[in-house]
């Protein structure tokens, strides 16, 4: 049993790290959009930018969002004692945040492995978002140079 509760630390606080990884993805996407703003102001092509303004909203809470799942992971890798991911952690997303506690395909609370598992779907999904932003600003890039 013992061995569990230091295997669900230790995928909490990898799986903190990854998360944080969600900032770099989030100052690419700025990064690119910035550039994308300035080739608009540049050519006058808007609707690069309003293809772009939507995908940086939707990156910007996908990274708030991961940031908190990796301060909740942080957290419960630090906690003394046994991971708690049942319902007080539930109850406490609720309380705060007015989430409704989602639970398993069986109606239990959700596991460590589940909710490690769609942290890392909401990461996969900000990436996702952050290349299809860097392919809006290389289409316009691309539109610049063979269209002048």
């Amino acid at each position: 049993m013992a061995s569990d509760q230091a295997a669900d630390k230790a995928d909490s606080a990898v799986c903190a790290a990854v998360l944080r990884t969600s900032l770099v993805w989030w100052g690419w996407m700025s990064l690119c959009g910035l550039t994308l703003a300035g080739l608009c102001l540049v050519q006058g092509a808007w609707v690069w930018l309003g293809l772009a303004w939507p995908l940086w909203l939707a990156g910007t809470w996908l990274t708030m969002r991961l940031w908190l799942d990796a301060a909740l992971f942080k957290g419960l890798s630090q906690a003394a004692g046994p991971v708690n991911t049942g319902p007080l952690l539930d109850g406490a997303l609720s309380r705060v945040l007015g989430v409704q506690p989602r639970l398993a395909a069986d109606g239990t609370p959700r596991t460590l492995a589940v909710r490690v598992a769609g942290a890392m779907r909401l990461l996969r999904m900000l990436v996702a978002v952050c290349v299809v932003h860097g392919c809006l600003l290389l289409a316009a890039v691309l539109q610049r140079v063979f269209n002048g």
